[in-house]
């Protein structure tokens, strides 16, 4: 292998990754708004059932 080899590789290599990176991240982030609200709602409803106790 060249160096070149291994530089076109990388590159290749490396665009996959973040073709594959944004489509997970199109498919994780209305998993992780759901996450993050339910963790939130969890959270708030924790301080409001505590404030009432």
């Amino acid at each position: 292998f060249h160096k070149r080899h291994w530089v076109e590789l990388v590159q290749r290599g490396s665009v996959l990754v973040h073709k594959q990176k944004r489509r997970q991240a199109l498919l994780a982030q209305p998993v992780a708004a759901l996450v993050v609200g339910v963790i939130h709602g969890g959270k708030a409803s924790f301080a409001l059932s505590r404030r009432g106790k």
